[in-house]
């Protein structure tokens, strides 16, 4: 069985992350688990509301990207911290799709200390692949 998780890594001024799986869902999870790692304590976020989310690629690194990206649009305009998901993820040659089903809550600031203000995930160095068995992910994160 392959262990799963994610690790920070410093990158020139900015953050990456690396996320290894067993399952892309499984990937994307824990990318987004350690982009809100990075923000906040994840284990004071609360799965109190819940968002569908469905996104479409030409690839599963454009994928990934926007997967990220889109947690951070809803943490910006809306300050939706989710937490938990719910994943389905398709690749084929040409494309790729995601349908999430996210849980969280509303940024509080009594309760939820921003450590890393996250601007955006980028498309420098992004590697999405299957490996030895194991699905495994690089993103840099801007800062």
């Amino acid at each position: 069985m392959i262990a799963g998780g994610y690790t920070h890594v410093e990158h020139a001024g900015d953050a990456g992350l690396h996320v290894q799986a067993s399952s892309l869902e499984a990937l994307f999870d824990q990318a987004a688990r350690g982009l809100l790692d990075l923000i906040c304590d994840p284990r004071s976020v609360r799965a109190e509301r819940e968002r569908a989310i469905a996104l479409e690629a030409g690839s599963l690194e454009e994928l990934m990207v926007s997967w990220l990206n889109e947690l951070l649009f809803l943490l910006e305009t809306e300050e939706l911290l989710l937490g938990r998901f719910e994943l389905r993820v398709e690749a084929g040659s040409e494309s790729a799709n995601l349908r999430a089903s996210a849980h969280g809550e509303q940024l509080d600031p009594n309760r939820h200390v921003v450590r890393t203000c996250v601007k955006a995930a980028t498309y420098h160095g992004v590697r999405v692949a299957q490996r030895d068995g194991a699905w495994r992910a690089e993103i840099v994160l801007d800062l």
